[in-house]
């Protein structure tokens, strides 16, 4: 018998040896990573990953839709002070007693007493310096003219003289801390003033 068949027992029980060895190494090297992964000790590597590009998030505008416009419009409507409505009466209400005035003038009197340059003045005016307000001019028929008004609806009302010179109408302001004397004169449908402002007869 040769000296390697003498020793091949010894050497098949060596390998066997070695692989429970090694198996058992791994083992208790597997236990060891799963128990420090259990208490925490212990964490696995974190991927390095490209960051995830997600779509914009849209926030919503404030788009105003027609049925919103209509419904803030209804709203605003609703919710109008009581003072437009108001003011809006007073002014109904000094327009239909000027509209007054001059139909029963006319049904009295029947015409204009002064020239008829002078009985052009005579009417309804509307001042744009007081939209809410009127003005109105009477001829008297002696050279003179009586002019009132508001300037606001609910104003009071004031009255002002006229003296007529040839076409013009001299009216003292003074009542209303204006001038003496200002310088009017009726023309295309209007009285017109030194400052350019131009009363419009309605």
């Amino acid at each position: 018998m040769s000296d390697y068949q003498a020793m091949e027992p010894y050497f098949v029980q060596t390998q066997s040896v070695g692989r429970f060895a090694l198996a058992s190494a791994i083992g208790v090297v597997a236990f060891c990573a799963g128990y420090a992964l259990a208490s925490g000790s212990m964490s696995m590597p974190t991927a390095h990953y490209a960051p995830s590009v997600t779509a914009p998030t849209l926030v919503q505008s404030h788009v105003v839709t027609p049925t919103a416009l209509r419904a803030t419009h209804s709203q605003d409507m609703a919710d109008a002070p009581q003072e437009l409505s108001r003011r809006q009466q007073l002014m109904g209400s000094a327009w239909s007693l000027a509209a007054g005035f001059w139909a029963n003038r006319a049904t009295a009197a029947g015409a204009c007493p002064g020239s008829p340059v002078q009985c052009a003045y005579e009417g309804q005016y509307s001042d744009p310096f007081h939209p809410d307000g009127y003005r109105t001019v009477v001829v008297n028929g002696d050279g003179t003219a009586t002019i009132s008004g508001i300037d606001r609806a609910d104003g009071p009302v004031w009255t002002l003289t006229g003296n007529f010179e040839g076409s013009s109408l001299l009216i003292d302001f003074r009542p209303k801390g204006g001038p003496a004397n200002l310088l009017s004169n009726y023309k295309d449908g209007g009285i017109r003033f030194p400052d350019g402002n131009t009363w419009t007869k309605q």
